[in-house]
């Protein structure tokens, strides 16, 4: 079907409802609450009626932030927004302050969203009432989301055996320079301790989302551990608590394989890298234990020769 057929009649109905899809999309991340539960304590743990959507708050962030790895085009401080004009042909109807309009709204709420992320890779509380027993289930943590903030902060594919490698062949290149900021602009801040983003001219919300899920992987990476072990979900009805050990999660199992050794494809490379570090290790120890042998020989080509098989 031609990009065309969207034109006309059809991208009038779209963008009639844009506006409003977009609000739908925000609602359904952001949850409803249990009604007493808005009025009380904002510290206090949040109780939904409707949990918060995963689908929903990764599209405001992949929209607001760009996908996770995404390369995101930065323009200087005092340089104007503007957005490629979008005429339709057609109905000769100008579309352009649509996309300012719905980009705005996504960006607003991605400090909801990034909330909402949170506390689905810790675990949330949701309670109903069904035949006039009230019903409070505290949900196991969402792997999910865990992953969904992994691929945000280190990309989609790093690994522990990555970054380590990554780090040796830095340091011995001496070109590491580790660097620590937060919001405050303090480079050497201690509430920090996270290695630098490259945060040059892009905008605060970036930066804030950035660091935020940065300072929170730890715990989502714990939360992970949980359910590789087995976590467990608490069902109470009329205050009888029962307690369901659920067995341990395959997805956060793998993700944790993954994250440290690579991809699977990657790590058939690791194998032949470690034999050969092994291999001149020995042949190091070797050189260095029979240099008078080798010295007999008239060198170590001599020597080998002199051993290998006939052919």
């Amino acid at each position: 079907m031609p990009l065309s057929a969207l034109l006309g009649e059809p991208a009038e109905l779209i963008t009639a409802e844009l506006p409003s899809a977009v609000k739908r999309i925000i609602i359904l991340a952001n949850g409803e609450l249990v009604e007493p539960n808005t009025q009380v304590d904002p510290q206090a743990p949040r109780i939904y009626s409707t949990p918060p959507h995963q689908v929903a708050i990764e599209c405001i962030l992949n929209r607001a932030l760009g996908t996770p790895g995404a390369t995101i085009a930065v323009m200087a401080e005092d340089e104007e927004v503007t957005y490629r004009q979008a005429i339709d042909p057609v109905s000769n109807k100008d579309y352009t302050d649509m996309v300012g309009i719905c980009e705005q709204m996504f960006r607003d709420a991605v400090p909801m969203a990034l909330e909402r992320l949170m506390e689905l890779a810790s675990g949330i509380t949701i309670q109903n009432i069904s035949q006039g027993k009230q019903t409070t289930i505290t949900r196991t943590p969402s792997a999910r989301a865990i992953e969904y903030i992994a691929n945000r902060v280190a990309g989609t594919s790093t690994s522990v055996l990555g970054a380590i490698a990554e780090s040796q062949d830095e340091a011995e290149k001496d070109e590491l320079e580790t660097e620590y900021f937060d919001l405050s602009g303090d480079p050497k801040s201690e509430t920090s301790k996270l290695r630098s983003y490259n945060t040059a001219g892009l905008p605060a919300y970036m930066t804030e989302a950035n660091l935020k899920l940065a300072t929170f992987l730890p715990t989502a990476i714990k939360n992970m551990t949980v359910l590789s072990r087995g976590a467990t979900t608490t069902i109470e009805i009329d205050n009888e608590s029962t307690v369901i050990q659920h067995d341990p999660e395959l997805r956060a199992n793998v993700f944790l394989v993954n994250r440290f050794m690579g991809a699977p494809t990657n790590y058939v490379q690791v194998l032949p890298l470690a034999e050969q570090a092994v291999q001149k290790a020995r042949i190091e120890k070797l050189l260095a234990d029979n240099t008078d042998i080798i010295a007999r020989y008239g060198g170590i080509d001599a020597l080998l020769a002199a051993y290998r098989p006939a052919e």
